[in-house]
């Protein structure tokens, strides 16, 4: 490899921790727990992989309530394995018009990826999933495409996957199979950090040619698409 060529990798590698850890601190709160008329509130970041986790019971309790519309469930950067976040998810997700799921920085591989995914109803109208830095293989944008499909409600998608991303044909597979509702207005896809190039990007105008887009967000920062690709 010329020096160059590396010297660009581990600037972009170290950028994009960094961009990782600011968007952890500016965005997420540490603990919180909290049940509204209709919304659930379950926060947890930066806590250690070894640390007994808080209020699991009434968690549990309150998957069952039937007036809730709204779910915030936010992990970030705990590095929790993915038995131990099971405890903390129900064994489907209520017919939830809104959720929003951050993992990221725990080790669940795309295992604990395609387990969270099927817990998500079909019916979801916003949705917003954070699956960053999560030890995932490259099966894992066919299986996000897969069940973007059945999403055929939503109106507000937002998925990142900084620096969750180790093969071109992730983005590409992602990109080919998985079909945008019609019924969607906004969406946010946030690949930094992923060293892709212009070659994943060959199928992004059909991906997005289906929705009836009024706000959309791209971000491919730390990444080498080059000219062609911006």
């Amino acid at each position: 490899m010329a020096g160059g060529d590396w010297k660009t990798t581990v600037i972009i590698f170290v950028m994009a921790i960094l961009i990782l850890k600011f968007f952890s601190h500016q965005e997420v709160e540490h603990q919180t727990f909290e049940i509204g008329t209709s919304h659930i509130k379950y926060h947890l970041n930066w806590t250690n992989a070894d640390a007994e986790l808080p209020h699991v019971k009434e968690l549990q309790d309150a998957y069952k309530l039937q007036n809730i519309k709204s779910f915030d469930l936010s992990l970030s950067m705990s590095s929790l394995s993915f038995e131990k976040i099971k405890t903390l998810l129900p064994v489907r997700f209520n017919a939830y018009e809104k959720l929003k799921l951050n993992f990221a920085n725990n080790p669940i591989g795309t295992i604990g990826a395609e387990y969270i995914l099927s817990l998500i109803p079909n019916g979801v109208q916003d949705l917003e999933v954070s699956f960053d830095s999560i030890s995932s293989d490259i099966t894992i944008g066919s299986l996000l495409a897969r069940r973007l499909n059945n999403l055929n409600s939503l109106k507000r998608l937002k998925l990142s996957l900084i620096m969750g991303i180790k093969d071109e044909t992730v983005l590409d597979d992602y990109l080919r199979f998985g079909r945008l509702s019609e019924n969607l207005q906004s969406y946010s896809l946030v690949l930094i950090g992923n060293s892709l190039t212009n070659n994943s990007l060959g199928y992004l105008k059909t991906h997005l040619s289906r929705a009836h887009l009024s706000e959309l967000d791209l971000n491919f920062y730390a990444n080498k698409l080059g000219v062609e690709g911006a």
